[in-house]
């Protein structure tokens, strides 16, 4: 069983069954000699249960990849194409591909596409709120530094400033000091 991304005519396993050697994760192969590529340009399943007795008799994939069977469907995240789930042998099977085996990996393809989706979500979320934080903390910045001055010039005038006026100076120092704990926050 394999788990592709494929783009930009390359197909490249994000996961494997297969530990070492070919088709391990992290290999990377022109999508145009592998079967996935039938996968990705219809969009849709593809089995072959014998490759000799198949419309792909003659296909690149069969030399390129020595399979003979191959079943395997698309993976989808937000209407575009992410790659491919495929399980596949180097011998023909001795019997066709059942429905229950095809609604197996049509269950799979759903559920990793989900996941897949899910994870991009998260990830977009993050990058998000780390540039949410890094504009707080410039904007708290631009906003501190006035800020201060003002509260500094308000208790100078408060000190200074005649009884009649210092109820409102002092509505000002409290609103300030309030936008400060804000800021902090």
């Amino acid at each position: 069983g394999v788990l592709s991304y494929t783009a930009e005519d390359e197909y490249e396993v994000v996961d494997s069954s297969i530990e070492t050697g070919e088709y391990a994760a992290g290999t990377v192969y022109d999508l145009d000699e592998t079967w996935c590529r039938h996968v990705v340009n219809r969009n849709d399943m593809i089995i072959v249960s014998d490759a000799d007795k198949s419309e792909f008799a003659n296909d690149i994939a069969r030399e390129a990849t020595g399979l003979q069977c191959y079943i395997g469907a698309p993976i989808e995240i937000d209407g575009e194409i992410y790659g491919t789930l495929c399980y596949s042998a180097d011998s023909p099977r001795e019997q066709d591909f059942t429905e229950d085996d095809q609604q197996f990996v049509e269950m799979l393809t759903q559920w990793i596409s989900y996941e897949i989706a899910q994870k991009k979500h998260y990830q977009t979320i993050e990058i998000q709120n780390e540039r949410l934080d890094e504009f707080s903390g410039i904007l708290a910045h631009d906003i501190r530094n006035p800020l201060s001055g003002a509260i500094g010039v308000t208790e100078i005038a408060l000190e200074k400033a005649p009884e009649s006026i210092v109820d409102h100076l002092t509505r000002v120092s409290d609103s300030l000091n309030r936008i400060e704990e804000l800021i902090t926050d």
